[in-house]
């Protein structure tokens, strides 16, 4: 089944969805522009596979030091555990097939021949996300499994796991032509600011500063800020104001709280400052913004 559903994060900045179990074996989920809280997804990893097929505008998915544009229509493999963000061009229109999967699916158990042969090398590699355009043969498998997903036929997890199956063998024929399966380099930056990361999204109510974050991964303020400037292109108190914003228009659609309120939750120190932080980032006031729902 396709499950029609609003992107969220855990704590911990896993990825999850309304009405959805934190325990992903294979799940399909389709999301319009409208239930992404804005135009811009906060940076979170999990540990499931995932591709995503992006209709009805262009998309740019956010890596560690990297961007992939990803015009509508085509797809986009992500890999575990990497920590990734997106941006949609034109929300409204956008509608957005999740396929997310746990790696063992694909070898029927972890630490086998196959899992450590063909599955273990691209999850350690630096890979963190691959172009699927319309033209290539993973994308046809994509196409089947969303079917398969809508229509649950007889006999549905085994035809999902033939072309998910499929889909992998024809990636790691894509990943041999285009690119070479090195071992991530960059280990040690994304564990400390996956660390990071998770303070900031677990205190984001209380007043946080630079060097609260960096004691987090247990470094100093420049090793901090240097950090996130590689790792997402932002300075760590701007993106603490970004995280909060997301909260406060999560709050501002499905709640009756008051302006006053969603500012005090969001962890801001004043009400003015709340509303001239959400107009950069928005570009209407908090009240134009509710308004307009």
């Amino acid at each position: 089944m396709i499950h029609k559903t609003r992107f969220r994060t855990t704590s911990k900045q896993e990825e999850t969805f309304e009405d959805s179990s934190q325990n992903i074996f294979f799940r399909c989920l389709y999301a319009t522009g409208t239930n992404l809280r804005g135009n811009l997804f906060p940076w979170h990893w999990h540990s499931a596979f995932e591709i995503d097929l992006v209709t009805g505008c262009d998309a740019k998915f956010e890596f560690e030091g990297t961007t992939l544009e990803i015009p509508a229509g085509d797809a986009i493999f992500i890999n575990s555990q990497k920590i990734h963000s997106y941006k949609l061009e034109n929300p409204a229109k956008c509608r957005i097939y999740a396929l997310l999967f746990d790696p063992v699916l694909l070898a029927g158990q972890y630490n086998g021949e196959i899992f450590q042969k063909y599955i273990v090398p691209v999850m350690n590699s630096e890979i963190s996300g691959l172009k699927i355009p319309s033209s290539d043969p993973a994308f046809t498998c994509i196409k089947k499994i969303i079917h398969l997903s809508s229509q649950e036929p007889k006999y549905y997890e085994i035809r999902v796991r033939t072309q998910l199956e499929e889909f992998w063998c024809n990636l790691l024929d894509k990943i041999n032509n285009t690119v070479q399966l090195k071992p991530s380099s960059h280990k040690e930056d994304s564990a400390r600011i996956k660390k990071m990361l998770n303070y900031i999204h677990i205190h984001y109510t209380e007043r946080l500063s630079l060097d609260k974050i960096a004691s987090a991964a247990s470094v100093g303020t420049r090793e901090c800020n240097r950090c996130f400037q590689r790792s997402i292109r932002q300075s760590p108190m701007d993106y603490v104001n970004f995280y909060r914003i997301q909260i406060a228009l999560e709050l501002l659609t499905s709640t009756n709280h008051t302006i006053t309120e969603i500012s005090e939750l969001c962890g801001f120190s004043s009400l003015s400052y709340f509303g001239k932080v959400f107009r950069q980032h928005i570009g209407v006031t908090p009240i134009q913004y509710r308004n307009n729902l």
